[in-house]
């Protein structure tokens, strides 16, 4: 397999990679490593001009060094973003760690070994292309705007066609409690909306959930 007989094929195929020409040789090292698995290792390091000994060099001592990093700390960060099915991003990775290991971790410690291991959340792409024949008459919809949260985290776990009327009047009141209760939120350092109230309130009443009947 020449280099100028797949230079086309490679540009088709992952064209998300031509970032990586213009980076550090480090870069172009943590690249090679996550594209290892598709293509020849050989192949990509004539592709990104990088030696192939300087790729096992920085595979057995440099791939890991950098500032704060810690196996026990990485381990944590990996099991709790697979716990929630891949759906949170550094900071609220960040905030489920304070509030569950009692662990005051930084954001971008956290960013930096998401970014080292790979980790990624998940972005929903729109699948369903709705036309309206309401013309002028047309409204926007208020919960792409108010209730972005609510549909990643509680609508789009399951599959379209088990979102049924029954589903989400049983299972709803279940995330809105979790959402008020227990869910931190990085704008509120890290607390729920309740633990926030019940923190920032001069009264020392407590709250006492409700059990929420809808219709």
């Amino acid at each position: 397999m020449s280099v100028d007989n797949n230079t086309d094929l490679y540009k088709n195929e992952t064209i998300k990679e031509k970032k990586y020409l213009e980076i550090s040789t480090k870069g172009k090292c943590q690249a090679i490593s996550q594209l290892q698995t598709k293509n020849p290792v050989n192949y990509l390091c004539k592709l990104l001009k990088v030696s192939k000994s300087g790729y096992y060099k920085w595979l057995n001592n440099g791939m890991k060094q950098f500032n704060k990093w810690i196996p026990f700390i990485a381990n944590i960060i990996k099991s709790t973003f697979y716990a929630f099915k891949e759906i949170y991003g550094y900071n609220m990775i960040c905030c489920w760690i304070k509030k569950i290991y009692k662990l005051n971790i930084q954001p971008h410690i956290v960013y930096r070994c998401m970014k080292n291991m790979g980790l990624k959340s998940k972005i929903r792409t729109k699948k369903f292309d709705y036309r309206l024949k309401s013309g002028s008459l047309r409204y926007d919809n208020l919960l792409d705007r108010n209730f972005a949260t609510m549909k990643t985290e509680f609508l789009y776990q399951i599959p379209r066609k088990k979102r049924t009327i029954e589903w989400i009047k049983e299972n709803l009141p279940k995330y809105i409690y979790f959402y008020n209760n227990h869910r931190p939120q990085p704008k509120l350092k890290g607390m729920s909306p309740i633990e926030y109230r019940l923190a920032h309130s001069q009264t020392n009443i407590k709250f006492i959930p409700m059990k929420l009947d809808l219709m």
